[in-house]
């Protein structure tokens, strides 16, 4: 899935899915706070949130902070953090920078526990946002599927906030 920023304009809550509008208008009225973290222990605790909410849904968490960190010694990386009004953290991103105009959502998520206050929501139109300012062309969000099963309520959710289906294609040679 890919979100192509020039479609975001201040139109995009209106070119959402009507469910996905109400849950932004929800999250919205919550008063939360989005930052890029420039600590370590910032980025960090951005990796923390996301392991939670893999943990608490049973999805794997395939790099470990220390990869985290060593991969994005060599490629840019960012982290987003999204606080409530008591200043806890309550919803996270890493996003890697993959190529001229590109970037790639690796994780995100939120915890569980907050979950019902939209924080995805959120999380995802200030992402969004964030990088339209900065002339990304387009965020790539990630596979919704594992070992080639999709994640239908994953697939929904990302069309629901304007992503389309892209294909990944994987080339290899075989060496003789």
């Amino acid at each position: 899935y890919a979100y192509h920023l020039a479609s975001f304009t201040e139109e995009y809550p209106a070119s959402i899915w009507y469910n996905a509008r109400k849950n932004l208008k929800i999250a919205l009225v919550n008063n939360f706070s989005f930052k890029k973290a420039a600590l370590d222990i910032e980025k960090e605790t951005a990796y923390n949130i996301i392991r939670q909410n893999r943990e608490a849904r049973g999805f794997p968490l395939r790099l470990t902070w220390q990869q985290v960190q060593t991969t994005a010694a060599v490629i840019p990386a960012d982290f987003f953090l999204v606080e409530n009004e008591a200043a806890i953290e309550v919803a996270a991103a890493i996003v890697f920078h993959v190529a001229a105009g590109i970037v790639q959502v690796i994780y995100w998520g939120d915890l569980p526990e907050y979950a019902n206050l939209k924080t995805m929501n959120f999380l995802s139109f200030k992402v969004f946002e964030h990088y339209h300012q900065l002339n990304i062309k387009i965020i790539d969000i990630g596979p919704s599927t594992e070992d080639s099963i999709p994640n239908y309520g994953l697939c929904e959710f990302k069309e629901s906030i304007g992503c389309s289906i892209s294909c990944k294609f994987s080339f290899s040679k075989i060496l003789s």
